[in-house]
């Protein structure tokens, strides 16, 4: 394991992907491709094993805590329940169905110029023991994918690690990357990369260095769940936020436009409703005001109207 990480993080500190503006992530099993191989799980209490699906063990793992998923997914590939066995997927199976909605999504990825195509498996390269050939995940793939005509950048077996982490790293690596979009069968994959980058890469938040504002990187990224042959764009962190945002603003102004339609408030250059241009009304008979009108849609956001009121009579 300690190999392998080492290869993908030597891959990430040297790596170009030349003048690049666009990132395009794809996952192998159950999004490109659904596969006949499966995961093999031990339950060592009672010695009994199981075969997962790929989207079987997915929702298997999901339902177990957290600690004990992360020795399965990101350490060992053991706990004190759980041994796991991944040897299945050290090949592509030849009875691997390809998913036509992406093949044909990455095809146009790839004709776009400025595009940098991305495999990442959560496969392990290959067989490491005596005999085995440690890239024959990462061929198979390869080999599998031009006998469709689709030559992706690159493909890449994380062996479990944090696709978070390696999208990070890349975006990191490479500045002039502006757009990311991500397909994958892992809802909790999706996630973590989406809290990644509303953290990171959304604009949202600032760093103070020195005593000195210095403002994110902004990638735009947009994240596909895929479902069998369904693909879903999912509403990320910052659309939901900037959407709030938004909300909230449109508020403020249709409260300001009240208050100034039935009490005569003045507003500043942004449309604010000014308390001090109607100085026989406080705050509190404003509020009160507001709150008898029905069916606005401002009621939760109110509270945030009325600390802009109140500061400006402070």
């Amino acid at each position: 394991m300690n190999l392998i990480m080492e290869g993908w993080r030597k891959f990430l500190k040297e790596a170009s992907i030349g003048e690049a503006t666009k990132l395009a992530i794809y996952d192998f099993d159950g999004t490109i491709g659904f596969t006949g191989s499966r995961v093999i799980v031990l339950d060592k209490l009672s010695g009994t094993k199981r075969r997962f699906s790929d989207k079987e063990f997915l929702d298997f793992i999901d339902k177990l805590p957290e600690e004990e998923r992360d020795l399965l997914e990101k350490g060992p590939g053991e706990s004190e329940t759980y041994k796991i066995d991944y040897s299945e997927y050290s090949r592509v199976s030849d009875d691997t169905v390809e998913n036509r909605p992406i093949l044909e999504a990455m095809y146009g990825h790839i004709k776009e110029e400025a595009t940098s195509v991305f495999v990442l498996t959560a496969r392990a390269p290959g067989e490491r023991e005596e005999g085995g050939d440690p890239t024959s995940a990462v061929d198979d793939i390869q080999t599998y994918l031009k006998t469709f005509g689709l030559e992706p950048d690159h493909v890449m077996a994380l062996a479990g690690e944090s696709k978070a982490d390696f999208i990070n790293g890349l975006l990191r690596q490479n500045p002039s990357v502006t757009d990311l979009v991500v397909y994958e069968d892992s809802m909790s994959n999706l996630k973590s990369i989406d809290s990644m980058m509303a953290v990171r890469y959304s604009g949202l938040r600032h760093k103070v260095i020195g005593y000195k504002r210095v403002e994110q990187k902004v990638v735009d990224y947009s994240l596909f769940y895929v479902d069998g042959s369904k693909v879903m764009e999912l509403d990320t962190e910052v659309q939901k936020k900037r959407g709030y945002d938004r909300e909230r603003e449109e508020a403020h102004l249709a409260m300001s436009d009240y208050l100034h339609r039935e009490h005569g408030l003045k507003k500043d250059t942004k449309g604010i409703a000014l308390v001090m241009s109607q100085s026989s009304m406080r705050v509190k008979d404003l509020v009160k005001s507001l709150r008898t009108v029905k069916g606005q849609g401002w009621g939760r956001h109110l509270d945030t109207f009325v600390t802009i009121l109140q500061d400006q009579i402070r």
